[in-house]
């Protein structure tokens, strides 16, 4: 997600047990898991929700909306000049 190494997580920790002292850290450790884990399952609700909103629009039917489209009706084509200019001296 982040992208980070093993180096770089050594010296958060680091940063982290001089700003909180080795009496917090471990607290705010577990705090931290916790709050990573709620927003990871949050987001995959999420996820799911909007998955499962896609499949449905992608297996019903034309709705209000999303008109189905018009069938292409074959009309008859104009007459181009070659063969109006040879309609009229053959008639």
């Amino acid at each position: 997600m982040f992208n980070v190494g093993g180096p770089e997580i050594v010296v958060i920790l680091l940063v982290a047990l001089m700003i909180l002292g080795p009496d917090q850290l471990p607290k705010a450790m577990r705090t931290f898991g916790n709050v990573t884990s709620e927003i990871r399952k949050v987001t995959g609700g999420i996820q799911a929700e909007i998955q499962k909103a896609m499949d449905a629009t992608e297996t019903s039917g034309p709705t209000s909306d999303r008109p189905s489209p018009e069938p292409e009706t074959a009309q008859p084509a104009a007459p181009t000049e070659d063969e109006a200019s040879s309609a009229r001296a053959a008639g």
